[in-house]
């Protein structure tokens, strides 16, 4: 795919790999493992991120500059491919017969989360979406 300014082409590989090369020379500029699972099934980039998703049934999002791991998100079956929405807030994996959407933005969690919890966050999640302080259930409500 290309990166959303035309710049660069990224490239996904059977062995777990992606390769960026600059559009215009074709030249490698850079790699980036996605980590165990192995082949990379689709790609798909917005700003300094990467998505992923593979044959190990996990949707990864990496960061471009330092790839460090942002994400993961180990799915019951198997996804066909990931794409950023429009509005560069949510990503959307679909399945054959389904199509699932994440929201990587914190604030979009806690709306989503004060209409639909029914407990509180954990602390990992908290860390996950940059919550913090991580809210209890009737903070959440309170709004």
């Amino acid at each position: 795919v290309f990166s959303p300014d035309g710049t660069r082409i990224y490239a996904a590989s059977w062995a777990g790999i992606i390769y960026v090369y600059d559009a215009e020379t074709l030249e490698l500029v850079d790699t980036l493992t996605r980590g165990q699972g192995g082949g990379i099934l689709d790609v798909a980039v917005r700003g300094n991120l990467v998505a992923t998703v593979g044959f190990d049934k996990v949707v990864r999002v990496q960061t471009l500059d330092n790839h460090e791991l942002m994400l993961e998100l180990e799915l019951e079956v198997k996804a066909e491919n990931v794409e950023w929405l429009d509005d560069n807030r949510l990503l959307v994996i679909t399945l054959s017969e389904a199509a699932f959407i994440f929201t990587m933005d914190g604030a979009e969690l806690m709306e989503i989360a004060k209409q639909r919890l029914t407990r509180g966050f954990t602390a990992e999640e908290c860390a996950s979406f940059g919550i913090d302080p991580c809210p209890t259930l009737e903070e959440i409500k309170k709004g």
